[in-house]
């Protein structure tokens, strides 16, 4: 069986759709694969199966693959005279959240006569928005969680007594939550749910909330303890300090966080209990759970409070740089397992990446 996957897409979910295609590599070993890649901007493209990698995404080397149109009967490589058909024999909808769940693309492979494995359209449009699901399910005498729904124009004012749930109303089931144990957290879990959605859903369980967070995973702390080492020795007899999880940094009076490592070179914001200020250097690593957040919630949230350079480190093997110029990010740098990483505000700092990842492999699974 020619199997297409098609996945990325204009999503808050991307980079997770894309590591969910690349992995299907290793679980479908027996089946003929076909990748067709869906841009931010929606543009189709057929992927070379020996190239495909995060690295390919992040660094936009994709472009250089063949674009495809989407026709009456399938995919299409366009020429100067004649079109050739893309050949498989269905379409896997990898496409996570926007686009690939409401419902857009399974109208469009219907519509087009293709096949497709994935919920059809109706499915989708009413499993998609949370409050649709509530309604529906309400509708057919299933008991639903007590809720209370907020629009982004709406006043800032809930029903429920804290501790609550926050969510958006149309994203999966991590992303953009927050549990609000008092009211001087909710303003800031509305501004991070607000951030992915126009909608959200405020929820009370029994009177309980419970804490639904997670040890970080082996992986994560092998690649976290090798980035403190590395740091530590190119630090060790500079004028900064370094840092890992947990310490906390105080951006402001309602706005305290926890990266994974960060370095600090103004000792008079060093207190003993936190971090009063942002830090120079902050180290985020990327988890499906919480790599939307890190890229676009804590992304802006670093740029507001001047932090210099942002590094987002994907356990797929590659490490972002940003950094801070005139109030905003500029993109330094995507590096790989085989290159150095440099630093803009750092200038005689190099990293080899590999030694970032050293150790992984020791995973089981990994």
């Amino acid at each position: 069986m020619n199997l297409a996957i098609l996945f990325g897409a204009s999503s808050y979910e991307h980079e997770i759709s894309i590591v969910s295609a690349i992995t299907m590599k290793k679980v479908l070993k027996n089946t003929q694969i076909t990748y067709i890649f869906v841009s931010s901007d929606r543009r189709f493209y057929l992927i070379d199966n020996d190239k495909i990698n995060s690295k390919l995404f992040s660094s936009g080397e994709y472009k250089k693959s063949k674009e495809l149109t989407l026709k009456q009967g399938g995919f299409f490589v366009d020429g100067m005279l004649k079109s050739k058909k893309v050949e498989f024999d269905a379409v896997l909808n990898l496409i996570h959240g926007r686009d690939g769940e409401d419902g857009k693309i399974a109208s469009l492979l219907e519509f087009n006569g293709i096949k497709y494995i994935s919920p059809r359209v109706e499915a989708s449009v009413l499993s998609y928005n949370k409050l649709y699901t509530k309604l529906y399910a309400k509708s057919v005498g299933v008991e639903v969680v007590e809720y209370q729904h907020l629009n982004k124009n709406d006043k800032r004012e809930i029903s429920f007594e804290c501790p609550v749930i926050i969510k958006p109303v149309r994203l999966g089931s991590s992303i953009g939550v927050s549990i609000v144990k008092s009211d001087d957290e909710l303003e800031y879990a509305l501004d991070v749910a607000f951030e992915f959605d126009d909608d959200v859903r405020v929820e009370l369980i029994d009177g309980k909330v419970w804490d639904m967070s997670h040890a970080p995973t082996t992986i994560h702390q092998i690649i976290c303890q090798n980035m403190a080492v590395e740091l530590g020795i190119f630090f060790r007899d500079r004028n900064c300090q370094t840092f890992v999880c947990p310490t906390d940094v105080k951006l402001d009076a309602k706005t305290v966080v926890q990266p994974d490592n960060l370095v600090v070179c103004r000792r008079e914001i060093i207190t003993e209990r936190c971090i009063e200020g942002a830090p120079d250097l902050v180290v985020e690593i990327l988890s499906p759970a919480t790599e939307l957040k890190d890229r676009n919630v804590k992304f802006k949230l670093y740029q507001k409070h001047g932090v210099r350079e942002y590094w987002l480190v994907s356990p797929a093997g590659y490490v972002d740089v940003y950094y801070l110029d005139n109030g905003q990010y500029n993109f330094h740098g995507n590096f790989g397992v085989n290159d150095v990483l440099t630093s803009v505000l750092f200038a005689d700092l190099q990293i080899e990446v590999k030694n970032i990842f050293r150790g992984i492999n020791n995973v089981a699974g990994a």
